[in-house]
């Protein structure tokens, strides 16, 4: 009798396995919603400002039960900041346009817990190599003028990626993430170079939200 009911619950489990595909992949592509945050400095206007951008790449699930998988994923993810800001005395104002660029090649490992069988809630660890680093800046719609500022920023970032995902039984994935940061980005370089007088940059972030859509096979 016990063998027999052992026999069942195998036979119940390898269908409840394969009813659930234990490894998907696709890609996904989507936007950034990003932002430089400045610690413990005043004059940051050209630095703060929240950047749309593109994020695209692929990944990886292995779903090792019900309600729970471990996800890889390989992210070209477009971050830094954008801002414009008004200066001079009135009548003399000259508006200025600001766009710091900071392009990563991102690797977020991530434990998913499924509440439904499509819903799952999502927490992680993402390094960050940076990849390049552009500043540019213009006045009264003039032209733009860039500066390579990769060497202003660290190589590596490192971030806490919390977020929730939503899968289709179609394949559709809908994936919205929030990257608490962690590392401070700016080298000394850029602080002492940023420094004026009693101002000082003690510490430099990248806060990054994203929205994504994606396609599991």
């Amino acid at each position: 009798m016990k063998k027999t009911i052992l026999l069942i619950a195998v036979v119940l489990a390898a269908g409840v396995v394969s009813g659930q595909k234990t490894f998907t992949f696709g890609p996904k592509v989507g936007i950034n919603i990003a932002d430089l945050y400045a610690s413990s400095a005043e004059n940051t206007r050209d630095l703060n400002g929240t950047k749309p951008s593109l994020i695209v790449g692929a990944f990886a699930e292995y779903r090792a039960a019900k309600w729970f998988a471990v996800s890889l994923d390989v992210l070209y993810s477009r971050q830094g900041s954008s801002a414009e800001i008004t200066q001079g005395a009135l009548g003399s104002e000259h508006k200025l346009k600001f766009n710091n660029r900071l392009n990563y090649l991102n690797i977020p490992i991530l434990a998913n817990f499924y509440v439904t069988n499509g819903l799952a809630l999502k927490a992680g660890i993402q390094p960050g190599f940076l990849l390049s680093g552009k500043y540019r800046a213009k006045v009264d719609g003039g032209s733009w003028n860039t500066e390579d500022t990769k060497h202003y920023f660290k190589s590596t970032d490192f971030s806490i990626p919390v977020g929730i995902s939503y899968t289709f039984e179609q394949g559709l994935v809908i994936d919205a993430r929030y990257n608490i940061p962690v590392t401070d980005i700016a080298t000394d370089e850029f602080k002492e170079d940023f420094s004026d007088g009693n101002e000082q940059l003690n510490k430099m972030t990248n806060r990054v939200f994203s929205l994504t859509v994606g396609w599991k096979f």
